[in-house]
């Protein structure tokens, strides 16, 4: 984004990401955008084809308003995600404290003994409800993988096998 001094009021820019699996990450030089859904901030992704924002300088309230947006871009506001191996994905629910009920996942390679300690992608604003383990690859006879205890931005992943290390995938849920 262009630097906010020297802007005239109402200016208009546009930003469009046009290539499939493409995307852009804005930085609005510390100013504020005023989002569809009535969220603000100070940087955002557009991504996918035929995605854009229009955004407006308001002068007098000192930051950008989006006027306009393709509607993918509202979509991705509402199911905000990482979709990478260690990853996470929120699904809007109006009966969670924090908007969101929150799916997160990872992978790590394990051998026996202690526990070894994940942190989540994003932490829980509330509370972790639940997670689970298990190996990724071909379970080891005799071997169990889990996870106790957790929190809301860790797991401890454990893996019972004697064998070499493991490749462990891992499940959390909470809000």
């Amino acid at each position: 984004m262009p630097a906010v001094s020297g802007i005239v009021d109402g200016f208009l820019c546009p930003i469009v990401c046009d290539a499939s699996g493409a995307t852009i990450t804005v930085n609005t030089n510390s100013a504020t955008v005023s989002l569809p859904k009535g969220s603000t901030s100070s940087s955002f992704t557009i991504s996918g084809l035929d995605s854009y924002i229009v955004l407006q300088w308001n002068l007098a309230e000192t930051m950008w308003n989006t006027i306009s947006a393709s509607p993918s871009f509202y979509v991705s506001l509402q199911f905000p995600s990482s979709l990478s191996t260690n990853g996470y994905k929120k699904i809007p629910d109006p009966n969670s404290p924090s908007g969101y009920f929150i799916e997160q996942w990872g992978q790590v390679s394990l051998g026996a003994g202690a526990p070894y300690y994940v942190t989540l992608p994003i932490t829980f604003p509330n509370a972790c409800l639940a997670a689970m383990a298990s190996f990724g690859d071909y379970p080891p006879p005799g071997g169990s993988a889990g996870v106790s205890p957790y929190t809301q931005s860790q797991v401890a992943i454990g893996n019972s096998s004697n064998s070499p290390p493991n490749t462990i995938n891992y499940w959390v849920k909470g809000y």
